[in-house]
């Protein structure tokens, strides 16, 4: 275990070693979004990882701002505020509608529209709008909660849009919280079930959903829904009633086309999925069913297809390969179960796909341009995947020069890896901000 843990330091010290790497706590916080889920607008939808606001005021913008996984609109809202022209990409088509809806610009008339409808929701009898055919519909909602919820959904389906938007925008983030379950982890997690020692306990049903909902289901699925609105209405008045809208295009910043329909841009800042098996789409496939986004696993098992390979869901063999990726590869226990799950496989695919989105980059920033990427290491059969240097290393490789890999704070690992990896790797295990100049 010893040999395995020196030979894996070995080969990340000489990743490391020609880069410019250096300690930077000032993007500690800047990093990690979880402190502006109660900022104006951020606060419309809880997405589940990226940057917090606050990045875009450490770094020079220029006049064009481009984010490649732009979620659920970050930059791009930020860069609206300071009249500074962005377009943002995703795959996602939840994340496309949450990051146009946030940042679009709204007269004095959807204003009043959204207030009003928002009102109307639920009070009278609109109907009911129709449930999506998605097979665990029964198990993720209490009848009673599911019902509101398309009650509610029936009067946003007659408003315009764009105050429609804001609505709609409202009622997906208000859905896990209705829910039976709550995300964690790399997917959804039951509130019936508690975690214990190799396994998971049933809590009753009498327990969990006063716990959860309280006495009224009903009553609950309504405030939540007057608190969504009200967040809006409130963050709306704070916004002036012109402001520079980005663009937000659904489709691949790993598609040439795709990137080159962008055009040409200062700044590049993005987070891409991290290389720790999270798929994304699992954890939002409740808004993405309830929202009409997908209307069968056909067609979200397509969308899978489209994103990066970050995850053992999305196969696909690859000749691409990283010499010092592969040294790595080859000092992960063959009998563990991360790579008995092919972990190996995605990994060459993850970084093949950060070789496509550098050459992409490349093509699109202007010359003296930067690529600014918030990206975390990752560990696994007990090695440590530096993927800050390899991603740093691809990024040089694709005609970019790296300014610097700012460690901005230490990551955690799991029980399991921490039992097997060294203190010196554990000191690796981290996030950091990657900065390159087109030259």
């Amino acid at each position: 275990m010893m040999q395995v843990a020196q030979a894996n330091l070995e080969v990340v010290r000489r990743i490391a070693h020609p880069l410019p790497i250096r300690s930077a706590p000032a993007f500690e916080a800047a990093v990690n979004f979880s402190g502006s889920y109660k900022q104006p607008v951020h606060r419309w939808f809880r997405y589940r990882e990226g940057f917090s606001p606050s990045m875009m005021n450490m770094i020079r913008e220029g006049e064009r701002v481009y984010d490649p996984f732009c979620g659920c609109g970050t930059a791009l809202i930020e860069a609206a505020r300071k009249q500074v022209t962005a377009v943002g990409t995703d795959v996602n088509p939840l994340a496309v509608f949450v990051a146009a809806t946030k940042a679009a610009d709204y007269s004095i008339k959807d204003r009043r529209l959204f207030a009003k409808f928002a009102r109307l929701a639920g009070c009278e009898d609109w109907g009911r709008a129709q449930a999506p055919s998605m097979p665990l519909l029964p198990k993720l909602f209490l009848p009673a909660v599911l019902d509101e919820l398309l009650r509610i959904r029936a009067v946003i389906d007659t408003a315009d849009e764009p105050a429609q938007n804001l609505l709609k925008l409202a009622w997906l983030s208000i859905l896990e919280d209705c829910s039976n379950v709550f995300k964690e982890g790399n997917g959804l997690k039951y509130r019936s079930k508690r975690r214990a020692v190799g396994k998971y306990l049933e809590i009753p049903a009498s327990v969990w959903i006063n716990r959860h909902f309280g006495s009224d289901v009903r009553a609950f699925v309504r405030n939540r829904w007057d608190e969504a609105t009200q967040a809006i209405s409130e963050d709306l008045k704070l916004r002036p009633l012109h402001w520079k809208s980005p663009k937000v295009i659904e489709g691949s910043c790993l598609d040439r086309d795709t990137v080159l329909g962008v055009g040409e841009v200062d700044t590049a800042i993005f987070s891409p999925p991290y290389a720790n098996r999270f798929d994304y789409f699992e954890a939002f496939k409740v808004e993405l069913w309830m929202g009409g986004f997908v209307s069968t696993p056909a067609e979200l098992a397509k969308l899978r297809k489209t994103s990066m390979r970050n995850n053992l869901t999305v196969r696909g063999r690859t000749d691409y390969e990283v010499p010092e990726l592969e040294e790595l590869l080859e000092l992960m226990d063959p009998q563990s179960t991360s790579v008995r799950m092919g972990i190996k496989q995605t990994l060459r695919g993850y970084f093949e796909d950060v070789q496509k989105l550098a050459l992409n980059l490349q093509a699109c920033l202007r010359p003296g341009g930067r690529s600014i990427c918030v990206v975390g290491n990752s560990a696994y059969a007990g090695v440590l995947i530096p993927t800050d240097t390899i991603c740093a290393m691809i990024f040089q490789k694709a005609g970019l020069n790296v300014e610097t890999v700012d460690v901005a704070r230490h990551l955690t690992v799991s029980p399991q890896q921490r039992r097997v990896m060294s203190g010196d790797l554990l000191a690796d295990m981290r996030e950091s901000v990657v900065i390159c100049t087109r030259q």
